[in-house]
């Protein structure tokens, strides 16, 4: 999975060098304070054990963005994602937008996923939830995603990482379907603050 936000120009592609189908999940542009921001997440199924997979954004021009690649092992590969048609569901707005969600499937992977423009503030995980990465760079492209493990149906459950800023701020949740013993990796993707159009992104063995 791979989930980016840009300053002001939308991601044109992605693509990586072990030759994965990627699909956008969610496309959200936000421009409540000087923007856009563009908040992007994308998803793969890999096959395989990925060893130095380079993956590459392209966005329209230059500019500012931030990127985080994670995998999740023991997600159904036939099914991944939960059948709820409300997934995934998104908010944008203040400094801590709230996602409200529900799930269809018992046994879930939630990810909650989070992105705005201001001050390089530190971001912390949820009670309950585990933090993939938090990233706040000079620049001030903030991004930060975190997981919890559930064995129970969700009915308007909510989640709200709390970016300490608000200018442009957009949140998503999404629900990944478990098949077996879940192992969330994270392969880390702080890009620097300003870009070319294409940044390649090495993930290393995990």
């Amino acid at each position: 999975m791979a989930i980016v936000t840009t300053w002001q120009a939308d991601i044109t592609g992605i693509s990586d060098t072990a030759g994965l189908t990627w699909t956008v999940r969610k496309n959200i542009s936000n421009n409540t304070n000087g923007g856009p921001l563009y908040f992007n997440y994308y998803t793969a199924k890999a096959n395989a054990t990925l060893n130095a997979d380079s993956i590459t954004v392209t966005r329209a021009a230059a500019g500012l963005m931030s990127l985080i690649v994670f995998g999740i092992s023991g997600a159904n590969t036939t099914t991944p994602f939960d059948t709820n048609a409300g997934l995934p569901n998104s908010a944008t707005g203040g400094a801590a937008p709230t996602v409200t969600f529900s799930t269809s499937n018992a046994n879930d992977i939630l990810i909650s996923m989070a992105g705005d423009f201001g001050g390089a503030n530190a971001m912390s995980a949820e009670v309950g939830w585990t933090l993939i990465q938090d990233i706040n760079n000079a620049a001030f492209i903030n991004l930060a995603a975190e997981y919890k493990i559930v064995s129970a149906t969700q009915t308007n459950a909510t989640s709200s990482l709390d970016l300490q800023n608000a200018k442009d701020a957009t949140a998503v949740v999404d629900a990944i379907v478990q098949a077996a013993a879940v192992v969330v990796s994270t392969v880390r993707g702080v890009v620097p603050p300003v870009v070319p159009a294409a940044v390649p992104v090495v993930v290393p063995p995990v």
